[in-house]
């Protein structure tokens, strides 16, 4: 018999040893450690009370992980994980899940729920389309291995703290998606590093990462500053000292000057995304 309750009484390992299991076989296999996915649920604002899992007999067998935030004055949710054991597809078990937990949303008067699926799981677009989830975007990941060393510069490069967010709003051309948004790196200060690019103590250019799993969470250029190599003299610093193989996601793909450059630094695109939105 399989029953349906969210996650807040059940044991992180088990999650986890399910999320492996769920995984292990994906587009882009995932395979998380104890502390890890600890990070995962911390980044991603993960709350088991609004998570959900599909149990058999008392064993977890599926799940969709919420991240709960709240963005623009609107109570949001992020779909940071659905995962069904190798098993047990087929029997529309996520259709199941979001029909169980979607009422709990509305009485909560959660505005929407935001999800990512690879374009290339035709399958889970198809579901998530199903039950009314729209693409709003899409957004493209790369990846490289690229040394370089330090240009000579005018400018001066050094490491800083964020706290002007409103000025870092105004290098971007896109918003953040989910798991690098503001909010994402306030969670995560302790274990992130911001450097930049600076004239007279004025910011022209920032880059945001994460050292340990060589993730970059954000980086911008102030309109005005662009193609004096501003970008290069932060990927180059990055490069020379921190790591030279590193990742950047979720890219929107309406930015072809960002494409351009990564592509141009010598990363290669290794999959895209939907970024869909449900309406509730």
């Amino acid at each position: 018999m399989i029953t349906f309750n969210t996650l807040e009484r059940t044991d992180l390992n088990t999650i986890l040893d399910t999320f492996n299991s769920a995984f292990s076989d994906y587009i882009i296999p995932l395979k998380f450690t104890n502390e890890s996915f600890k990070n995962k649920l911390e980044n991603d604002r993960i709350n088991l009370n609004f998570s959900i899992g599909a149990f058999e007999n008392g064993k977890l067998i599926a799940f969709i992980l919420h991240g709960f935030d709240i963005i623009k004055g609107k109570k949001t949710f992020f779909n940071a994980g659905t995962g069904v054991v190798p098993n047990k597809r087929g029997y529309q078990l996520t259709t199941q899940l979001y029909n169980y937990i979607l009422p709990k949303f509305r009485e909560e008067n959660i505005s929407h729920i935001i999800l990512e699926v690879i374009t290339s799981n035709i399958r889970a677009f198809k579901i998530y389309g199903t039950i009314g989830f729209k693409t709003n975007r899409i957004l493209h990941s790369y990846k490289g291995t690229v040394k370089k060393y330090p240009q000579e510069s005018k400018y001066l490069i050094k490491q800083f703290e964020i706290d002007d967010w409103k000025k870092i709003r105004s290098f971007w051309d896109f918003s953040p998606s989910w798991q690098n948004n503001i909010q994402a790196i306030n969670n995560v200060t302790k274990t992130h590093i911001s450097i930049g690019v600076f004239e007279n103590d004025c910011l022209l250019g920032y880059l945001c990462f994460n050292p340990k799993n060589k993730l970059i969470k954000q980086f911008a250029v102030e309109s005005t500053k662009r193609r004096n190599s501003i970008a290069s003299l932060l990927f180059d610093h990055m490069s020379h000292n921190y790591f030279s193989d590193f990742y950047i996601i979720n890219i929107e793909s309406s930015d072809s000057a960002t494409i351009k450059f990564l592509e141009n630094y010598g990363l290669s695109k290794v999959f895209s995304q939907y970024e869909m939105i449900l309406e509730i």
